[in-house]
């Protein structure tokens, strides 16, 4: 991490101590990001996993690693990522659809409404309400684009306030 803050350093010109410390935290903190969505994304493919072979629908572990990867996207990943499931579960029954359903559901709302917010406050030091914010206010201007974005610009923008002469005016 310290060769990613000389790198930086080194783009800006600048190299005083305030601005070191201001950059090391701030790749500390996406480097925190990165790793709570690796959780969160291994925890979504797990149980999708564990699911689809439940539900005896062959390749569990290619639902699992498409729900995981696209889980990246805020609330609305474990969807998309259940989509290619309930087209195949489709095909062998509307009982295996209705199934593919639930379990899509089961881990959209474990995983939007407990681990996303719990996870992320923790490796980004944000409040959970403030990151749900973040994701609204930023997934309606920007859409999934801001969705994605949202987590680590507000963890940023939260380290840059802190570190800035507006510390004392304002409390996070």
């Amino acid at each position: 991490m310290k060769g990613f803050v000389k790198s930086i350093l080194n783009l800006t010109g600048q190299n005083n101590d305030k601005r070191k410390k201001l950059i090391l935290d701030m790749s500390k903190v996406l480097f925190s990001y990165i790793r709570g969505i690796i959780i969160i994304s291994t925890f979504v493919a797990v149980i999708m996993t564990i699911g689809v072979s439940i539900l005896g629908i062959s390749s569990p572990l290619l639902f699992g690693i498409i729900s995981g990867v696209t889980n990246i996207i805020p609330y609305l990943g474990p969807v998309l990522g259940g989509v290619p499931l309930f087209i195949v579960a489709l095909s062998m029954g509307l009982n295996k659809a209705l199934l593919s359903i639930i379990l899509i559901l089961i881990v959209q709302v474990i995983e939007s409404n407990l681990l996303q917010p719990k996870v992320m406050s923790k490796s980004v030091n944000l409040h959970p309400v403030t990151i749900i914010v973040g994701l609204l206010v930023l997934g309606k201007l920007f859409g999934i684009i801001g969705m994605i974005l949202a987590t680590p610009i507000l963890s940023m923008f939260s380290v840059w306030l802190k570190q800035s002469k507006y510390k004392d005016k304002i409390s996070i």
